[in-house]
């Protein structure tokens, strides 16, 4: 467009025009004023600063992709996952802890009450071998009732 100190094809020398600055906003949301255009030697100045620029992303990207970090970062998530691993191992063990405990407080008190039961039958089996010792000729006479009882039931079923 324009010329620097050169004349144009009109014969008229060029006015040497600053360039227009424009109001930008980076990716990371700063913004920033930079010029259109540039001289020659502001243009030298900013290229240095783009190098310096690109110099340290490139650092940046490799010390974000090399193997250490990588290997680090890999380190510290297994870390985390082992320890929520062993808290969750941790609950549920106590979960299962709780309830064989209450099972066994439950079957202790079945065993109770059973223990109970047991000892009164053999109570009662012990009374009643007692009374046949006693009286033999009723035992006899009882047991032939049971047995005419138990056969009329059958009777009455099997017709």
């Amino acid at each position: 467009m324009s010329l620097q100190g050169q004349e144009s094809q009109t014969g008229r020398a060029s006015v040497r025009r600053r360039p227009a600055k424009k109001n930008r906003t980076s990716r990371s949301g700063v913004r920033t004023r930079t010029r259109t255009r540039s001289t020659r030697r502001g243009g030298s100045r900013s290229v240095a600063e783009l190098e310096r620029m690109i110099e340290s992303l490139e650092q940046q990207i490799a010390d974000l992709t090399s193997s250490s970090t990588i290997r680090s970062t890999i380190a510290g998530a297994s870390d985390q996952v082992g320890q929520a691993a062993v808290r969750a191992t941790n609950q549920v063990g106590d979960l299962v802890a709780d309830s064989l405990t209450e099972l066994a407080n439950r079957v202790r008190g079945s065993a109770a009450s059973m223990t109970g039961v047991a000892r009164a039958g053999a109570g009662s089996l012990q009374k009643i071998g007692v009374e046949m010792e006693r009286r033999p000729l009723m035992t006899v006479a009882i047991a032939l009732g049971i047995g005419f009882l138990a056969a009329m039931v059958g009777r009455r079923e099997a017709a």
